[in-house]
């Protein structure tokens, strides 16, 4: 991302904001808040908003999904086909647009491959607590 140094009137959104997420590359509803946080800046005549990216539960469900991604031999495309073929395309937007609730967010992981994302979160912050268990054959195919 480019630095923060640039002058206050040169204001990077979209891709070049931050507001892109990295797992998916869905940012067209981040890009929409980025601008409306703008905008209420402009119209405060305050001029200043918060350009930083903040660290959130999604920010870690991205993680652990490209860890999956980079480090692990599985079908990757099961990974997607089982969350679109699993919940309502409205739920899917709301998720990826980071407005659901922890509770929505556990229905949507339920569709997942569950053991699959909690070995990786393992390996990533328990590094010396590595555990390769055979996978249940549902989702013997994502190996």
């Amino acid at each position: 991302f480019p630095s923060h140094d640039n002058p206050s009137y040169i204001v990077p959104i979209g891709i070049a904001g931050g507001a892109l997420k990295p797992s998916t590359g869905f940012a067209f509803s981040l890009i929409q808040k980025q601008v409306n946080q703008i905008v209420k800046a402009i119209q405060s005549e305050s001029f200043h908003f918060n350009r930083e990216i903040r660290q959130t539960r999604f920010s870690y469900y991205d993680k652990i999904l490209l860890y999956l991604l980079q480090h692990k031999e599985i079908k990757k495309d099961d990974i997607f086909i089982s969350l679109f073929k699993g919940n309502h395309f409205h739920s899917i937007l709301t998720f990826l647009s980071e407005k659901t609730s922890i509770l929505n967010e556990m229905k949507i992981f339920s569709t997942l491959p569950i053991r699959v994302f909690l070995n990786a979160l393992i390996e990533m912050y328990l590094p010396g607590r590595k555990k390769e268990r055979p996978f249940s054959p549902v989702y013997q195919t994502m190996r």
